[in-house]
């Protein structure tokens, strides 16, 4: 028989002494097969073993090995002298990969999954045909499916999209999680959905479960946290009753791979809860909250902490409520269209649909190139990790023009990488120390007409591929199939921009940073060139530039505690924790938890500013160290620094000029302890003595006379604190009128904590102190006649230069080429002095909700984002139509003089930008109407609605032209808070809490509160998930806090002062502008300042004027 399949997913089964492969499909009409395929045996090369060690093998391995096969691969630069081991079973090649690589031999192609080796021998693709025997009545019992195949001949065919099966699942268990109640199933199958309830013993409930999941024979499996809850649950409840949970199609169970995701033979399984925080990122992710903003419809109200009353008492109640569930999450899946996604990225990435779903760049990339490479004898190298050099800054910066903008055309650089590569044969094949191309950086590779790259040649197949598919969307007048093509564009587009993470990653197999910093330089200069041939025409540049630096960042992580480190560490922690991604040119980490790092509020003050990614990537030009009386950074040539006046400039613009720098800091969401063993008293001490020491002291270590040496006028007062510390310390003069303390404890606690010698240090732990402890040690400090504190290294720096923010300390800093000192209480003076610095070569960037971050030397605020704005030349006179016609021609002009792919992106009509920061909001006119918010508060997942919603609100009134309409709404909106007229879900803050032991001061934490006040009450709490809570007391420390559950009545009363100060400060971010600051907003009562000067915005002077008379429209700005 021969059938048409689109694959599901892949396998095998052992079978002695071999393995048959499986693969799992639907055919068009929606029948489900498993195709059995036998005789394809695992394998692995090794470079250029000799005979002792082939014969060693056979020896060791007489029953794995089949056969030796030499063969000629090119890898490292030249052709090597191979053996394929060929081997029966695939879980045995990472041994005999050990005994090659132990004796010193490389081995290559040894660490790719058998089911992915097959799929890439054959060259199968998201869609295969099959020829073969039915023995569906002989094998039929062994698996799921309606028919099994044994196949003779599979090859790939075209793409479709079957009727696919999707099973939502969803548990309710007793209050203490301990009790399975009831399993709700919501069914759905070629458009209709059904839903089934299966209750009684636990045992019973596992079978009819398993059995259910046969019967229907699903291709998903998914649930509203199923990822990390019900299918963790059924799991183990089924093993700890020793029921066989084999829920694959061939009667397997499912496998958790690295924490990352669920595999499970023939079906995928995924997480609707992970979809939606990756789609659309909700501020609470709660099913019902996220039901009602997507469909529209809640979850049946039912009080979860009486639970275990409900089931005995109103059991069908309970059942609906968990069958509403179940049906909730399934719609959602279906509404995001994200399983369309995944069957676009499959076939454009030719994989099974459950090999797509995770989305990883590693195993997408990898289908496309390992079969290439298989087929032009080129060496498979194993997944690595490469060591990174120093730490990177970023790459292009143009200034920003602050004020109001008509017309505006963004052009977009993302897409350009591609077409890098291509112009300039930039790979792994053509790196050569006699190439004819020599990049920017001084890195040569081969002429194409010398060897024509790999990765080139598959890029230009995919930029064929996808210009085929554009002209198709063009002609068809099908809806049907223009959405299709659509998916499959953007499919390529997202493959196409993940090539540059082969190059510049450093976890990939086919890593080489010379390789990507060569396409970064590249970059960096056509983005030069394209802005001056945009300015020669006569189109003004308003905004652009690309990612950002790695210096000492100051963060707080998800307990509240803060950590002072470089931004290169961040990204190593957080990609210890998250997934790592890979986007065109860049690695990303997206936290899926909320950490925050300090940033500047452009008004000489700071705030802790959502990190929605971290990014590196490499990076090639020149650096440069800003240099002021108050600290400094290094930065690239071009990267942009803010001053104070709000203007972003290049380094080289900045000499003499005065940097925007933070003077005030806010104190973290939680204390951290110092050194174990010490509290209360103890801690004064400590923190008064260190204070003595780091400005003046001094220590001697010679064993029997261990003493710290200070200067201070009060014998009395310091030997008090010494002997709060250790009851035996003894006090004696010292010369030139010095203190001596004996006291090895002491001496100790010094050592430990503050170093000693020219290598003092400042620890992490003193950014933490509360303000109390803090002002002990300024004003311990102070007293010594403002003395410089000298430290060894930046790091140290950093948190003095953040404590002394935190009270208000002014400060300026010196760097010597053995220490740093900071001296406290002397206000900076003069502009910015800049020097070249020493190259680096790659490069870090933090996208923030601010727009900015602080460097932690000196406070010193540093500037990013992406795409180019401009306006075009006669803009005025011009309509859309015009408007879409000109980005597309200079586009293509652009495109084909330079030999690279730039893309016209959107109009936005009209831009608002800060200028300070990367902070602006537009209308989008082109390719759809909506508006564009970046660098202010309106997707920050713990603000609160009426936040959201207000902001959003003033941006609409400014777009559409009425300022004084937007300033009057600021006012009104904040006054009604004031006054406690708005909903209490309006009110609401959620955040993300993990296991509440991982917390060093849990309780001092609103969301522990709320958490554990929930489980009080008999509502469930799973480490992980969102908590959301209302404010009630912020005057108190900690602040006091209750749960707001939804469907439950919340009987507390808002701190309403509280939430009009927190959203008077987020309005002031817009309204600042025209005047109107945050204490305006909450007197009620203000004057408008409009924009005072010229800039190429076309910023009209004005005098401040109150807020009355003729009503001021956009049109008044131009």
């Amino acid at each position: 028989m021969k059938v048409k399949l689109r694959l599901i997913g892949a396998s095998y089964l052992r079978e002695q002494p071999d393995v048959v492969v499986e693969l799992f499909g639907r055919d068009p009409e929606g029948v489900s097969y498993t195709v059995l395929y036998r005789g394809f045996k695992p394998y692995f090369y090794i470079v250029e073993p000799t005979e002792e060690l082939l014969e060693e093998l056979r020896r060791a391995y007489p029953q794995d090995i089949v056969e030796f096969v030499p063969r000629d691969l090119w890898h490292n630069g030249r052709v090597r002298r191979c053996v394929k081991v060929v081997m029966h079973a695939p879980w045995r090649v990472p041994e005999l990969r050990r005994f090659a690589q132990e004796r010193g031999f490389e081995v290559l192609a040894a660490d790719i999954p058998f089911h992915l080796r097959f799929i890439y021998d054959l060259d199968l693709g998201a869609a295969v045909e099959v020829e073969g025997e039915d023995v569906t009545e002989r094998e039929g019992r062994r698996f799921t499916t309606d028919r099994v195949i044994l196949a003779r001949e599979i090859r790939p065919a075209e793409a479709f999209y079957p009727p696919l099966r999707i099973m939502s699942v969803d548990i309710e268990t007793s209050v203490d999680g301990r009790r399975l109640y009831t399993i709700g199933i919501a069914y759905y199958d070629k458009g209709h959905i059904t839903t089934e309830s299966i209750t009684g013993s636990e045992t019973l409930m596992i079978h009819k479960f398993v059995e259910a999941v046969r019967r229907f024979d699903p291709d998903i499996i998914t649930g509203y946290n199923i990822d990390g809850f019900d299918l963790p649950f059924l799991r183990d409840l089924a093993s700890a009753l020793r029921i066989d949970f084999g829920i694959g199609r061939d009667g397997s169970r499912p496998q958790r791979i690295m924490e990352m995701y669920w595999k499970l033979h023939g079906r995928a399984v995924i997480d609707v809860w992970w979809v939606v925080k990756g789609e659309i990122r909700p501020k609470r992710e709660t099913l019902d909250y996220v039901a009602e903003l997507l469909l529209g419809e809640r979850k049946i109200e039912l009080d979860r902490s009486q639970m275990d009353r409900l089931w005995e008492e109103d059991r069908e109640r309970v059942i609906r409520y968990n069958l509403k569930d179940a049906e909730l999450a399934l719609k959602i899946l279906l509404k995001l269209g994200f399983i369309k996604k995944i069957m676009d990225l499959a076939e454009v990435a030719r994989l099974p649909f459950a090999d797509a779903a995770p989305r990883r760049a590693s195993t997408l990339i990898d289908s496309i190139l390992i079969r290439r490479a298989d087929r032009e004898d080129i060496g498979i190298p194993m997944m690595r990790s490469e060591e990174r050099g120093s730490r990177i800054e970023g790459a292009y910066v143009h200034e920003a023009v602050p004020g109001l903008h008509r017309k505006v055309l963004v052009m977009d650089f993302k897409s350009m990488y591609p077409s890098i590569i291509i112009k300039y044969n930039v790979c792994f094949t053509t790196l050569s120390e006699d190439g004819e191309i020599v990049s920017p950086i001084g890195v040569r590779f081969m002429s194409p007409s010398r060897r024509r790259g790999l990765v080139p040649r598959i890029l230009e197949e995919l930029m064929a591929k996808r210009d085929e598919i554009k002209r198709r969307m063009r002609e068809t007048s099908d809806e049907a199939e223009r959405v299709y093509l659509d998916g499959l564009q953007n499919a390529i587009k997202i493959l196409m921009n993940s090539f540059y993470g082969v190059f510049a990653s450093s976890f990939y197999r086919f890593t080489n940073q010379q390789i990507g910093a060569s396409i970064t330089a590249w970059g960096r200069e056509t983005i030069k060139e394209v802005i001056r041939r945009l300015e020669s025409m006569g189109h003004r540049v308003v905004y652009g530039d690309s990612a950002e630096g790695s210096r000492i960042v100051i963060v707080q992580d998800p307990s509240g505690a803060v950590k002072v480190l470089p931004i290169c560490e961040l990204f190593d922690e957080l990609a210890q924790r998250y997934r790592v991604m890979q986007s065109g040119e860049k690695e990303i980490v997206v936290p899926k938890e909320e950490w925050y790092v300090l940033s500047s509020d452009g008004r000489g003050g700071s705030v802790w500013s959502l990190i929605r990614s971290v990014l590196r990537h490499s990076y090639d030009g020149k650096m440069f160290r800003v240099v002021h009386s108050l600290g400094g950074t290094e930065v690239t040539e071009d990267h942009g620094l803010i001053l104070e006046d709000g203007r972003v400039v290049d380094p080289r613009s900045a000499v003499g000029e005065r940097p925007l720098v933070a003077r005030s800091a806010p104190p973290p969401s939680r204390p951290s302890p110092p050194p174990p063993g010490l509290e209360g008293e103890g801690v004064q001490a400590l923190v008064r003595l260190a204070a003595l020491y780091l400005s003046n002291g001094t220590l001697s270590v010679a064993r029997s006379r261990e003493a710290l040496c200070v200067r201070h006028g009060d014998g009395e007062k310091v030997c008090r604190w010494a002997r709060v510390l250790d009851p035996r310390a003894r006090l004696k003069p010292g010369p030139g009128g010095s203190l001596r303390i004996l006291s090895k404890r002491i001496v100790s606690l010094m050592v430990e904590s503050f170093g000693r010698g020219r290598g003092k240090v400042v620890p992490e732990w003193m950014a933490s102190l509360e303000d109390d402890l803090l002002d002990e040690f300024w004003n311990t400090v102070m007293e010594q006649g403002a003395p410089e504190i000298r430290v060894r290294d930046q790091r140290s720096l950093a948190t003095l230069s953040y404590i002394a923010a935190r009270r208000g300390i002014p400060f300026t800093i010196a760097r010597y080429d053995l220490y740093y000192t900071l001296n406290p209480g002397k206000r900076p003076r003069g502009g910015l002095d800049v020097r070249v610095a020493h190259p680096s070569c790659c490069v870090y960037d933090l996208e923030t909700e601010a727009g900015n971050f602080l460097d932690g030397e000196g406070l010193m605020a540093l500037h990013n984002t992406d795409s180019v704005f401009f306006i075009p030349k006669d803009a005025e006179r011009m309509t859309l139509e015009e408007l879409v016609e000109l980005g597309n021609d200079l586009s293509r002009r652009l495109s084909e003089e330079l030999g690279i792919v730039l893309e016209f992106e959107m109009v936005i009509d009209p831009l608002f930008t800060h200028g300070a920061k990367k902070r602006y909001v537009g209308m989008v006119v082109w390719p759809e109407r909506e508006m564009l918010v970046r660098g202010y508060e309106t997707r920050r997942t713990d603000s609160f609605d009426l936040q959201t919603e207000a902001l959003s609100e003033v941006f609409r009134r400014l777009l559409e032209g009425d300022i004084d309409g937007a300033v009057a709404y600021a006012r009104e909106v904040v006054q009604k808070v004031r006054r406690g007229e708005v909903p209490v879900d309006k009110l609401v803050i959620s955040r993300s809490v993990r296991d509440f032991s991982e917390y060093k001061n849990p309780d001092s934490l609103p969301f522990v509160q709320a958490a554990k006040k929930m489980m009080k009450r008999g509502f469930p709490f799973r480490p992980g998930s969102k908590v959301s809570w209302v404010v009630t007391n912020d005057r108190k420390q900690p602040q006091e806090v209750e749960p707001y559950i939804p469907g439950v009545e919340f009987k507390a009363k808002p701190d309403y002062a509280y939430y009009a100060r927190r959203l008077a400060h987020t309005l002031a971010r817009v309204t600042e502008v025209f005047g109107v600051d945050e204490s305006s907003l909450l007197r009620g009562t203000f004057q408008a300042r409009l924009f005072e000067g010229e800039s190429r915005g076309k910023v009209v002077k004005e005098k401040k004027e109150k807020v009355v008379g003729r009503t001021r429209k956009l049109e008044d700005f131009f």
